[in-house]
């Protein structure tokens, strides 16, 4: 069900989120910026949620990806999904395509409360 301002909850965004194939590649940079551990889970191809590591409060983990493969940011102990934040623009649901990467280029991502 969407929102009143059309805009699908948090929990169905990041189920309908999904990876496609493509040869663009990038490096996020996750930060954790909350002051609990998080999950940074990918969704594969099937999208299935595969957990790509944990950051500790304050912990930072670069993670080379591509274009259209979509993160997800989980509290380790709840499973609430966490915010990220790129130049203003928040999601629960991070992808290079949506946030402005650069090719072979680096991109400042954090992970939001």
């Amino acid at each position: 069900m969407l929102s009143e301002e059309g805009v699908l909850p948090d929990e169905e965004q990041a189920a309908r989120s999904r990876s496609a194939r493509h040869q663009i590649k990038f490096t996020a940079k996750f930060s954790n910026n909350t002051r609990h551990t998080v999950d940074l889970i990918w969704k594969d191809y099937e999208g299935q949620e595969r957990i790509a590591g944990s950051l500790p409060p304050g912990g930072t983990n670069s993670q080379g990806t591509y274009f259209t493969h979509p993160f997800l940011a989980r509290d380790h102990e709840t499973h609430q999904l966490r915010r990220f934040s790129v130049h203003a623009t928040n999601s629960v649901v991070f992808e290079g395509l949506n946030f402005g990467a650069q090719h072979n280029g680096t991109i400042e991502v954090s992970i939001e409360d």
